[in-house]
């Protein structure tokens, strides 16, 4: 999906019917099991100087020693890397109670618009309620409201982490406001401070009801952006910078399309985001790791050359 059917789909959500205000009572709600953390890790052991004689025997087999230890230390440094790699997981954010303190609005707004979003807590539901207020503006054809609605710690790191394979979103939604379009939603990822969306749809049904996708390719996000047609995507590979995650509540207004101003009201529960990782791009490992076998290698060497200047005899057996 391009950005430009994305700021389309923006266009669209504009209601033709008054909106209203009033909340049903007793909205029904369909939960969601909240998707566990998932890890498949790989536990091996690896012993590559085993068996070693410890009495070297004349200046070839000490050449051949030399040689050995530094097929050991390399051999050590693979296996470090391969074990590392292979802890490919499953990593899931979610939120059903959505506190305040733990989420961030940062409305973007093109024309006369404003969003506001906040937990509405009771006895036996708590969701995020999102309030979209919008009117034309006489100096732009259209105005915009989009919110990014951050979830405060939920951050992947590909560096850390390593590369995203895909992602699957899920998210719960209701329509408060009597209106056919409802909000544009879906999720939402800020990296190197843009904002990237993928769109799961509208919030158009008076029930509580599931809006997902699977598999979301980084090809299936692009940059938000009011007056451009960004084609620009994040990067999920192991090189990527770190990803905030959320969602998005978006809604329009137009001049000459019997457009007006209006209030719409909706709801979030259920966020969840599921991380996929790539197993086929392997973590960049930290430069201490390799750095400090080498050191060790090293020190080896020169132990075993000053014991050499000290017993030359010993070079070539007793």
């Amino acid at each position: 999906m391009s950005s430009q059917n994305i700021l389309q789909q923006i266009k669209n959500s504009h209601s033709l019917l008054p909106a209203s205000r009033d909340p049903p009572l007793h909205p029904t709600r369909s939960l969601l099991a909240k998707n566990s953390t998932t890890r498949n890790l790989c536990d091996r052991s690896f012993n590559p100087l085993s068996n070693v004689n410890a009495k070297i025997f004349g200046v070839i087999n000490q050449m051949k020693t030399m040689k050995n230890l530094s097929i050991a230390v390399i051999g050590t440094a693979i296996f470090l890397l391969q074990s590392t790699n292979t802890q490919a997981a499953t990593i899931t954010f979610s939120d059903s109670t959505f506190n305040n303190e733990d989420w961030k609005l940062t409305p973007f707004i093109y024309g006369s618009a404003g969003q506001n979003a906040y937990q509405i807590a009771s006895s036996n539901n708590q969701f995020r309620l999102i309030v979209n207020t919008i009117y034309p503006n006489p100096n732009v054809s259209f105005s915009y409201i989009l919110g990014f609605n951050q979830r405060i710690g939920a951050v992947y790191n590909p560096q850390l982490q390593g590369a995203i394979s895909s992602i699957d979103y899920s998210e719960n939604s209701i329509l408060f406001s009597q209106s056919i379009y409802g909000q544009l939603t879906g999720l939402a990822l800020k990296q190197n401070q843009k904002i990237y969306l993928a769109t799961v749809g509208a919030t158009q049904e008076y029930n509580w009801t599931t809006k997902s996708a699977n598999n979301l390719q980084q090809s299936d996000f692009h940059k938000f952006s009011f007056i451009s047609n960004a084609t620009e995507n994040p990067d999920f590979s192991s090189t990527g910078t770190p990803i905030e995650l959320g969602f998005f509540r978006a809604n329009s207004t137009c001049l000459g399309c019997g457009g007006y101003g209006y209030t719409m009201v909706g709801g979030i529960d259920n966020w969840s985001v599921k991380i996929n990782q790539d197993e086929s791009q392997p973590v960049p490992e930290p430069s201490t790791v390799l750095g400090g076998l080498t050191f060790s290698a090293f020190i080896t060497k020169m132990r075993m050359k000053r014991k050499r200047q000290q017993n030359p005899l010993e070079s070539i057996g007793s």
